[in-house]
């Protein structure tokens, strides 16, 4: 074989395994992660917690300082016709910021 040949194989196997990575979908998301995933900004995740929307030991846990988002629990939170909580009124700052956010994503 000639170098290139075993480039291309390396190359090849390198794609397999990550092809194989990414097929495994990840169960827990970081505020960024869960931010991207939604279409939210960072901040605006970040206010739903504060709002209890997202609920502590429901929908993230707190590691290390870290919010971890359950994927499972924030998909059933989308599509559930209950909110989390009753205070899901936005005001007009929360709209603006949303639609802001959204479009810069």
């Amino acid at each position: 074989m000639t170098d290139n040949t075993s480039e291309i194989l390396e190359m090849k196997s390198m794609l397999k395994k990550l092809i194989e990575l990414n097929a495994t979908p990840k169960r827990w998301l970081n505020t960024n992660e869960v931010a991207h995933y939604l279409g939210y900004s960072k901040e605006n995740i970040h206010k739903m917690v504060k709002n209890n929307q997202f609920q502590e030991g429901l929908h993230y846990y707190k590691k290390v300082k870290r919010l971890l988002f359950d994927k499972n629990a924030v998909d059933s939170w989308v599509v559930s016709s209950s909110p989390a909580n009753n205070n899901t009124s936005y005001d007009e700052d929360e709209m603006i910021d949303d639609i802001l956010s959204s479009l810069a994503a």
